[in-house]
């Protein structure tokens, strides 16, 4: 929370492992966090 603009795409953001395999979860959370951030940079608010 101390560093404006940090977004992280990868598998950390889990802190345990789960019975499946989180590979599709972690892409969709990606391209969630892509259209959000062009979204913003669309606004000039990044």
């Amino acid at each position: 929370h101390d560093v404006k603009n940090l977004f992280i795409s990868d598998g950390s953001q889990f802190t345990s492992s789960s019975a499946a395999n989180p590979t599709l979860t972690i892409v969709a959370l990606a391209i969630r966090q892509a259209e959000y951030i062009a979204r913003e940079m669309q606004a000039q608010r990044i």
